[in-house]
Parts: structure tokens; C-alpha cells; sequence
């Protein structure tokens, strides 16, 4: 050991038994710090307790979500696919009045021939 009784915040406290935890802080596990240990410590490293940290504002943490660049390459895969859906959509339509004008050029143009039956002329609807 370096000689310094506290933590360090690389320390493997967590990996030690319990007892040499206590012992390394100059504790007593059945009795606890004594009366006049306890002011000291306060007194040399402060209350036991976490700092309040000033909340990050809303939008700052939005824009950090695209700090990432695997963001950047979802949000390319995302357009992407708003075009290959977009031109799906596009053929689609396309495609569909496509149909519906052969549909009316069809009716438009009734098939008529002159065939000849029983040696007269006729003509013939399909």
C-alpha cells in the first residue's frame, strides 16, 4: 500500500473481505468510529454525502444523443428508406393510372370486324 488509509477512485474495495475494509479505514466493525473520531473526520473530509449537480438543460441533452456516429449512419439508413418508400409509393400511383387509362381506351374502342355469314355480310362485337 502507498500508505494512505482512504480510497482512491481506482481502489478494489470491493473485491476485499469486509473486515480488512473497516480496518483499512480505522474503523471498528462491532463499535463503529469512536466520539471524537467522528467530528474530526467531518471536520477533515466533509459530510457523507453526494454534491448536487446543476441539471443539464433539455435541449443540450437532445443534442447529445447525436454526439454518436452510429447515429448518423441510422439516421442515413432512415432516409433511405423514406426514399425507397417514397418511390414505391410514387410507381404505385403511377402504375395504377397507368391501368385505369388502358381500362378507358379499351371501352373508348369497341372491336367491331365484317365477317360474312351464311354469304352475308355481317358485323361482330367481341
Amino acid at each position: 500500500m502507498n500508505g494512505r488509509r482512504h480510497s482512491s477512485p481506482l481502489n478494489d474495495y470491493p473485491l476485499r473481505a469486509a473486515d480488512a475494509v473497516v480496518h483499512n479505514f480505522g474503523s471498528d466493525a462491532e463499535y463503529g468510529l469512536t466520539g471524537t473520531e467522528v467530528p474530526r473526520r467531518l471536520a477533515e473530509y466533509g459530510r457523507n454525502e453526494l454534491r448536487a449537480v446543476a441539471p443539464i438543460p433539455t435541449g443540450r441533452r437532445v443534442l447529445a444523443q447525436f454526439q454518436d456516429p452510429l447515429v448518423y449512419l441510422l439516421l442515413g439508413a432512415i432516409i433511405i428508406a423514406m426514399v425507397v418508400v417514397a418511390n414505391a409509393v410514387l410507381g404505385f400511383v403511377q402504375e395504377a393510372r397507368a391501368a385505369n387509362a388502358v381500362a378507358a381506351l379499351a371501352r373508348m374502342t369497341a372491336v367491331t370486324s365484317s365477317v360474312l355469314r351464311d354469304g352475308e355480310k355481317a358485323h361482330s362485337e367481341r
